[in-house]
């Protein structure tokens, strides 16, 4: 599973999660990603789709699905 890249967006923040909740942000990014079909999308979008799960994660969020679904809320897909 590509774990490094998304690991390393939420490395900066080991200070605030433990090593298993890092390990959940990566797999959600990892969800949202895939979900979004990766059609090219621009370093922006992944960014916001990782601000998102931080947001949901500091609210207490650590159910995988429901920070995925939090960071494409609203973001829309092409079919």
């Amino acid at each position: 599973m590509g774990q490094s890249k998304p690991f390393n967006r939420f490395s900066r923040h080991i200070d605030t999660f433990d090593p298993e909740t890092l390990d959940i942000l990566g797999r959600a990014y990892d969800l949202a990603i895939a979900n979004m079909h990766d059609k090219g999308q621009p370093e922006a979008v992944r960014d916001l789709i990782a601000d998102r799960v931080m947001q949901s994660a500091r609210k207490g969020e650590r159910d995988i699905h429901a920070l995925c679904r939090a960071a494409l809320r609203g973001i829309a897909l092409p079919l």
